[in-house]
This record gives structure tokens, sequence and C-alpha cells, in this order.
């Protein structure tokens, strides 16, 4: 679903990734991780086409299409759905709103994302539906960000942080939604700091360093890891 190879990408003269590779195979979630400020949030950046930062160099395929020069609407129209950090909701605009702003038509067969659906996957989101964005609590606008990409009807979910700031609880229940998106054979890159989340989640990990990639493995692996996870992810330190 997404290849990416030799990826460099820069704010200004500071090159923030140096030549990253990997790949998201369809219908699996990958976890990326890594220390703040290692160039997590800038490979999301560079997937979706948005600036800064800037790509000086390699490849980005999604579904085989070259993304290279192509604006984030039109990455967007080939599929992939952005929940960035942050959430970003649109605050002045209720639940529906952020919804139906974003919707765009199935056209690949699968079952298509529609607000019934959204529903069932978020319950909490169908008794706010008329409460604006800004009205929600941290974790309803996490949803809300994530139910958003769903409603463009994406082949590829890119998320950046989704746990961010959120209460275990509500960790726990970001866990069981996004199980059920793996479930439904969405391919996923999750860019992710809860360890115990990615392990939970992912078939994939890569970790991130200083723009370069210094770990590729399954879950068990990274687990079984703990010079990996003490050095470049700050566990057991």
């Amino acid at each position: 679903m997404l290849r990416i190879h030799d990826l460099h990408s820069s704010y200004g003269l500071a090159e923030v990734l140096s030549g990253i590779s990997m790949e998201v195979p369809d219908g699996t979630l990958v976890a990326v991780m890594g220390r703040n400020g290692m160039g997590k949030t800038t490979l999301c950046r560079s997937i979706m086409g948005l600036a800064p930062p800037v790509v000086s160099g390699g490849e980005i395929e999604c579904n085989g299409t070259a993304l290279g020069g192509l604006p984030a609407y039109r990455r967007a129209q080939l599929g992939i759905g952005y929940v960035p950090q942050g959430r970003h909701v649109f605050t002045s605009l209720n639940v529906v709103e952020n919804l139906t702003v974003a919707a765009r038509s199935e056209e690949n067969g699968n079952e298509p994302w529609d607000l019934d659906r959204v529903w069932e996957l978020f319950p909490r989101l169908a008794e706010r539906k008329t409460h604006r964005a800004g009205q929600l609590s941290g974790g309803e606008q996490q949803m809300l960000a994530i139910a958003r990409a769903l409603m463009t009807n994406p082949g590829l979910l890119v998320m950046d942080e989704p746990s961010e700031g959120l209460a275990p609880v509500l960790v726990e229940t970001l866990a069981e939604r996004l199980h059920d998106l793996k479930s439904s054979a969405l391919s996923i890159l999750l860019v992710e700091q809860n360890l115990s989340l990615a392990l939970r989640l992912a078939d994939v990990v890569y970790v991130v360093e200083n723009g370069g990639i210094v770990f590729h493995g399954t879950p068990a692996e990274l687990d079984g890891s703990e010079e990996i996870k003490r050095r470049h992810l700050g566990v057991g330190v």
C-alpha cells in the first residue's frame, strides 16, 4: 500500500529525514516509534505532501502511484487519510459538519464509511453529534479526528500520535477502535510513543532516531530487545 525509499526531508538547511525507507503492506498496521524530535511527524507530513518540510530526495509510492510533486489534496484523493498530531478538528463546526465536510465516496468496492458506520465505531460521537467540536473533550476530539479521516474512505490511514494526552482509560478505548479498524483490512501507519499500544497492535515496527531507521522488526523482536528500548525509546532508563 505504501512504499518509501531513501526519503530525505528538510526544514530550511536542516535535514530531518536522512534516507528513510519503509513499507506498509496492504492490510497491515505498521508502527513508527521514536523519541520526540526524531522525525516522526516530518515523516507523516512528507507522506501527505504538507509543507514544511521540503522533500529533497527519495520516493514515496501509494498503491503503485508515485506521490512526488503531488499536492496534499491529490494524495487524499488517492486514498490516504490523515489524523494529524494535535487533532486539528474544526472547532466552530459540530460533529456532523466535521464529518460531512471531509466525506468522499468509496471507489474500490469496500464497505463505505458513512455516518451510520462512524456512529457504530464511535457511539460517543453519535451522542454528541450536534455539539461543536470545540465543546468536546480531548478524547472525543481524537475520536472525531479519526472518524473525519475515515469519512474520506481511505485505503491507507496515517495517524500521528493518536494517544497523545489521553487518559489511560481512553487509550484503552483507542486501542480497541484501532483493533477494529485493523480487522477491517485497512492499512495503517501508526506513529506512536506509547510502547505497549504499538506492540499490542502492530504487525511490523520501525524505530526512528535522528531521521534514520535504527530498528525494523516484529513487535516481539522489539519487546525482546532491552538495548533498543533503552537506547532509542527511553524505556527502562
